[in-house]
């Protein structure tokens, strides 16, 4: 195919997918979505480079979403609404490099209902505190157990203890925790397999739900008590948990398993 017929197809696709998702939200109650510039951004590396301008750049794409997802978050008061879009994945171990990535695609795309995703490695907790702290909304995705969890959101609350400490106000900062779902029934399932009793048998398909159970306990558990109740009462909003990969890997499952089990206040779910 001839690069600049490459290039439109690309766009086509791109602004086809973006209608249908915008009556998707409006029929469906889809509430939030999802970019990552890798995917987008990729095309241009194996075309020439007269191709590059006419490839749809990742924060032109972002735009689009966070249009067909704006009259949302006006409606819901800022609650929902949020387009993700994430950090060079080659920065994860680096603090300063994520950290001054987040800032410079939010203050390129600056759009209040723009998320930046942030993964939580060690390394990017410091950036998670310090892009709250500036007031910049964060998804902080690749949770995968309950200790780091933990971390990200004393990250989320140290951050709005920062800014309310350099004279901010804490309302108006949206975030969640993308805590992954199927991954650990992937994995366990095939522990019990190798053991074959039918008492482990009988326990394929349990671990994810009650993995993600304990990590709600948690969530409730931290935010409450008195610190987090003086950060409530000058408008801070909770750190939602989004249950992230909740499609099912094993066909014996239904499909909507990680969705029906895991419904609750604050949630957010991955469709």
């Amino acid at each position: 195919i001839a690069p600049r017929r490459t290039a439109r197809t690309l766009w086509a696709v791109l602004w086809a997918l973006i209608a249908a998702v915008r009556f998707w939200a409006k029929a469906s109650g889809l509430s939030a979505a999802s970019v990552a510039p890798p995917v987008v951004t990729a095309a241009p590396l194996a075309y020439p480079r007269t191709l590059a301008a006419r490839v749809p750049d990742a924060c032109v794409v972002t735009t689009r979403w966070l249009d067909v997802f704006a009259p949302l978050y006006s409606s819901s008061n800022g609650a929902d609404g949020f387009v993700s879009v994430e950090v060079d994945p080659n920065l994860a171990h680096e603090s300063g490099g994520t950290l001054q990535a987040g800032r410079e695609l939010w203050q390129r795309i600056d759009r209040p209902n723009l998320m930046i995703k942030i993964p939580a490695t060690e390394e990017g907790l410091p950036a998670i505190r310090s892009m709250i702290a500036e007031g910049r909304n964060v998804n902080v995705t690749l949770i995968f157990g309950l200790d780091r969890y933990q971390k990200v959101m004393e990250a989320y609350i140290d951050g709005l203890d920062d800014r309310v400490r350099a004279g901010g106000a804490p309302s108006g900062i949206a975030s969640v925790a993308s805590f992954f779902i199927s991954r650990v029934d992937t994995e366990i399932d095939r522990r019990l397999d190798e053991v074959g009793t039918a008492e482990a048998l009988a326990l394929r398909g349990r671990a994810a739900v009650a993995h993600a159970r304990l990590a709600y306990d948690a969530f409730t558990r931290t935010f409450s008590g008195s610190r987090w109740d003086s950060l409530k009462k000058a408008g801070a909003a909770v750190q939602r948990p989004l249950w992230a990969s909740t499609s099912t890997k094993n066909p014996a499952y239904p499909d909507t398993l990680y969705v029906d089990e895991l419904i609750g206040p604050d949630t957010v779910n991955t469709l």
